[in-house]
């Protein structure tokens, strides 16, 4: 299970790394989007690779080559976390270009509103400088100077505004950690994100690095669990041979030790009982001593007659 887990973490983290890496690459070379992609991809892939191999090997290699495999996954890792913050700034860019764009719309319709509330209330006032008895007047002079359109216009006002303030509060519900910080902190939302991407991008890439060596090694001891299972087996079908041979030849524990050229009489109890791993040479000794056994009793017999 930790294997498995393992891996899809790797996967999940290398994954978001290479979409923002690659994306922020993008946003500079726009104008080769595919070599952009395959250098990305290469550059990404490479330092998993590269990771991979300096743990694997590291036994095998001197202070100088390990020092150069050091400084080309440094040179990777800072050149993916310029380019993850380059991304996320963006991306935090665009989000609040959005919420601009809305309060630039609803000051926009507040300053119209002003202006049609402006010119309705001028028309109010001159007529009300005329006769009550002047009621058509009053209604042609309204149709006239376009109120009821102004009217209108102020009820369309009011609606498209509450509609932009609920746009702009449902998308302040993505800033509620950032501004709760901020209202803690006293500090501007742009001041906490400022702090919040370096911060991300220096947990992603050593992240990414500690997950590489935690899968690596996870999968190095479960090839050798698999191994040691193998061993084992065979270790177990070797004594299973040799206790067979030993009771259908009725061989003693001394022997086997001479067959095999044991001096330690423990050593073949060992094998025997299985509690000692079996050498795969010692029941090829002892199946070579019962053939020779064999053919010289063939030879002794037809020697009798």
């Amino acid at each position: 299970m930790y294997l498995i887990l393992a891996t899809f973490s790797l996967a999940l983290v290398f994954g978001s790394s290479a979409v923002m890496s690659i994306s922020g690459l993008l946003s500079i070379f726009s104008n080769n989007t595919n070599i952009i992609i395959c250098m990305g991809l290469g550059m990404e892939g490479g330092k998993i690779l590269t990771i991979s191999h300096l743990y694997r090997s590291w036994q095998h290699y001197n202070n100088r080559v390990r020092a150069g495999y050091i400084f080309i996954i440094v040179a990777l890792t800072l050149i993916t976390s310029f380019e993850v913050m380059g991304f996320l700034s963006q991306s935090h860019q665009k989000t609040m270009q959005n919420r601009h764009a809305i309060n630039s719309k609803i000051d926009t319709l507040n300053e119209e509103e002003l202006v049609l509330r402006g010119q309705i209330n001028i028309i109010d006032v001159t007529l009300k400088g005329l006769p009550e008895s002047y009621v058509t007047k009053r209604i042609q002079e309204r149709k006239n100077s376009g109120y009821t359109v102004k009217q209108n216009r102020l009820l369309e006002i009011i609606n498209k505004r509450s509609m932009l303030k609920t746009q702009l509060i449902s998308g302040d519900d993505n800033f509620n950690p950032v501004s709760s910080i901020a209202k803690i902190l006293k500090l501007k939302d742009s001041n906490i994100i400022s702090i919040f991407i370096p911060f991300l991008v220096l947990i992603l890439e050593p992240l990414l690095i500690g997950l590489t060596i935690a899968t690596n090694a996870a999968w190095l001891n479960n090839n050798k669990d698999a191994a040691h299972k193998e061993t084992f087996q065979n270790n177990k079908n070797l004594t299973k041979n040799i206790r067979s041979l030993q009771k259908e030849h009725q061989l003693t524990v001394s022997q086997i030790a001479k067959i095999t050229g044991r001096k330690k009489i423990k050593t073949c109890e060992g094998w025997i009982k299985g509690t000692i791993p079996t050498p795969p040479r010692v029941l090829a000794d002892i199946q070579a001593w019962i053939k020779k056994q064999n053919s010289y009793s063939k030879k002794t017999i037809s020697m009798i007659k």
